[in-house]
């Protein structure tokens, strides 16, 4: 699925939300549910979001956040990166981006 275009602006109201991929828990246990926030508190200073109300729950979440500044996507991605990178080493999961070189050659 291609992402959607997002129109930032300072002082813009976003609902933001995310869910696990194929509908996997995105929060196993309480203390996963603390550091996500940790994460989110630490884009408040690092970005200075204002963050209105917001709702966890097992496979995804939802947040109604304020942008004086007109930097959503780059909080929204060192908080989703940060947290995905602390959850699966929790989980003993190999997450990172793979690639190889392919010849130009090699599919003619």
């Amino acid at each position: 699925m291609a992402w959607l275009l997002s129109i930032e602006f300072p002082g813009a109201f976003y609902h933001v939300m995310n869910h696990g991929n194929t509908g996997m828990d995105i929060y196993r246990s309480e203390r996963n549910r603390e550091k996500f926030l940790e994460y989110v508190g630490e884009a408040v200073k690092r970005y200075g979001i204002k963050v209105h109300t917001y709702c966890l729950m097992t496979t995804h979440y939802h947040f109604l956040i304020e942008t004086p500044h007109a930097n959503l996507s780059q909080a929204i991605k060192w908080t989703n990166v940060g947290y995905s990178v602390y959850f699966n080493r929790k989980q003993k999961k190999n997450s990172l981006p793979a690639s190889a070189f392919v010849r130009p050659d090699a599919f003619i």
